[in-house]
């Protein structure tokens, strides 16, 4: 979640305004081929990067101690300094790092491979499970396996264990190194579906077969064998190789545009359907206006903002859109603090200077003794006059609905003519850390660590409980519904338009 690139348009005279976010977006490491995925680091200079992380956590991030109490903290990070000492792989030092950061229960505080692994990664086919999985809090749900000898696993039978682990201990184990705010655990379902396989072999790494029981369609438990993916055998499986086609700037953009946002009439229902993906840069003002300026034109009482895919980005696009649904001028942050105006540690954070220079322009100190970010806190924002929407507002959440997501859905929530459909966001009801989010890089394994510099409270009379936006009418989807490829979240606001009409 970041809002740097909106307040620098409003100031692009001022130096020292623009240059920081500018850069702050820059990158670039490149590939070495002499890389060993296999290295292992010695127990010192394990114990040396899960101590700097430590203490950066201890005096930096601003909400270490938001739901989790100090004691536990210290618990959590001295069980995972115990833990290192042998050598250990990258990815088995980042689990560790990664079950010590979960329990600050903030879903921007987490993990993320060195530069070099991630190349690795991205350039290398390695074996994996091969089942594509729906998870939730007690149940794997089979959706998709590309291979058709394992026929047999039919879409949306339940999966009861793998290689004889419970698909609950499965699910418990896995969710234990995904980060998410606070206790909404729909987040780490969600995670788990995206990524089933990546988080089987970073936990429980890669067999030679995978013995399944599921139940067949009879309801009857039975066993069968599967084989791991491994694209440099299977040939049947093999990756396509698709021939370039050069596009033109013009067309790549627009494809990306049509992956953040898209709009359409469902002329047989009277509903205007946004898929809002995401608030990213490619979401730009002038498509959402479009869209309000159609159903504006058509008189259209019934608009449904589908936020399922909508994993956060800028802040301002958040309330760009908000402007256009809110019943009255409001206030979208009751809060925006850190604690410290300087980075601690500043040599392990990249680009320490610019969100250095961030903090010094934005983080004005408070009575409080915090440091507060000025420009969102309290601040009230005016409607749209034109094109405002006043009809009824569905809007369909689910775990990956997160961060400005998350802030959107929080604001509209209890609005006369809101509805939330679905299942509870991913992102905090009362609040998440973000807004500014520098990588700290680990000096001895090059691991990179999220560390979110401020804390927002959404609305100080929403109730602190961990929980992300609770929907009005909960729907997730089921073994039944998936077998049937039903969206049980769009059939149900048919039904509630056609109720209203």
């Amino acid at each position: 979640m970041e809002c740097v690139s909106f307040i620098m348009r409003k100031q692009r005279r001022n130096i020292f305004y623009g240059l920081p976010v500018i850069l702050l977006t820059a990158c670039g490491v490149g590939r070495n081929a002499s890389f060993s995925p296999e290295r292992k680091f010695a127990p010192e200079k394990l114990k040396k990067d899960f101590t700097i992380l430590r203490n950066i956590y201890e005096k930096s991030h601003p909400g270490i101690y938001w739901y989790t109490p100090k004691d536990s903290i210290d618990y959590y990070f001295d069980k995972g300094f115990a833990a290192l000492n042998d050598s250990m792989t990258e990815p088995q030092f980042k689990n560790i790092l990664s079950q010590a950061i979960e329990h600050l229960q903030c879903g921007h505080s987490s993990t993320k491979f060195s530069k070099k692994y991630d190349n690795y990664l991205f350039d290398t086919r390695r074996s994996q499970f091969p089942l594509q999985l729906k998870v939730t809090a007690d149940s794997l749900i089979h959706l998709f396996d590309p291979n058709p000898a394992d026929s047999f696993l039919y879409r949306g039978a339940v999966i009861k264990s793998i290689n004889g682990i419970s698909a609950k201990q499965l699910i418990d184990t896995m969710a234990s190194i995904i980060s998410t705010d606070g206790i909404a655990m729909n987040f780490k379902y969600q995670q788990l579906t995206n990524s089933f396989a990546y988080y089987h072999r970073s936990l429980f790494g890669v067999s030679k077969e995978y013995t399944i029981t599921y139940l067949n369609k009879f309801g009857n438990e039975t066993t069968s064998i599967v084989k791991p993916y491994d694209p440099s055998k299977d040939s049947g499986r093999r990756r396509e190789i698709v021939p370039l086609v050069e596009r033109t700037r013009r067309e790549i953009r627009k494809e990306k545009q049509q992956q953040t946002f898209s709009f359409f009439i469902d002329s047989t229902n009277r509903l205007a359907v946004l898929n809002v993906n995401n608030f990213g840069s490619h979401l730009k003002k002038r498509l959402i206006k479009k869209a309000f300026k159609k159903i504006d034109r058509l008189k259209i009482k019934n608009i449904v903002l589908d936020m399922r895919l909508n994993g956060g980005g800028l802040i301002n696009k958040s309330i760009y859109l908000a402007k256009f649904l809110k019943e009255a001028p409001f206030s979208f942050m009751d809060s925006v603090v850190t604690p410290k105006k300087k980075l601690t540690a500043p040599g392990y954070v990249k680009q320490r200077l610019l969100y250095n220079l961030g903090l010094w322009w934005f983080a004005k100190k408070g009575n409080d003794g915090n440091y507060h970010f000025r420009y969102y806190e309290n601040r009230i924002y005016p409607l749209k006059d034109k094109y405002h929407f006043n009809g009824h507002i569905y809007i369909v959440t689910g775990g990956n609905t997160f961060s400005a997501a998350s802030l959107f859905v929080a604001s509209l929530k209890g609005q006369s003519n809101v509805t939330v459909v679905g299942e509870e966001t991913g992102g905090g009801y009362y609040g998440n850390n973000g807004v500014f989010i520098p990588d700290i890089i680990l000096p001895n394994t090059f691991i990179r660590v999220r560390l979110p510099l401020f804390r927002i409270v959404n609305n100080v009379l929403h109730i602190k409980d961990g929980h992300g936006v609770k929907p009005d009418i909960e729907v997730a989807p089921t073994a039944k519904t998936i077998m049937l490829n039903i969206d049980p979240k769009i059939e149900k606001v048919k039904e509630l338009v056609k109720q209203h009409q």
